[in-house]
């Protein structure tokens, strides 16, 4: 049978209470070492193991998306500039 943790607590002469946990000592019968077994991937869906959702959860691509978006705002907004907004609005942001 295995031992369990102990929580106690006193109330000392400052008239605090106080809170100690011992835990339980850990023995080599009370070990799964099925638990210890890291080549299986079980802990995670199948959809998170996914190699393209990792590839459409990376932060690289995020970077890149947002760079390519910044990029184009400029773009947009010094053409828009330069000509009418109805010319830019039709051949950038269209």
């Amino acid at each position: 049978m295995a031992a369990k943790p102990r929580l106690s607590w006193h109330r000392p002469q400052s008239g605090r209470f106080t809170f100690t946990f011992e835990p339980a000592p850990t023995l080599a019968e009370d070990v799964d070492l099925r638990m210890a077994d890291t080549t299986t991937t079980t802990s995670r869906p199948a959809w998170l193991r996914n190699p393209v959702f990792k590839f459409f959860a990376s932060v690289k691509l995020a970077v890149v998306l947002l760079a390519v978006l910044i990029i184009g705002a400029i773009f947009g907004t010094i053409y828009e500039s330069s000509f009418d907004a109805k010319v830019a609005r039709a051949y950038v942001y269209g």
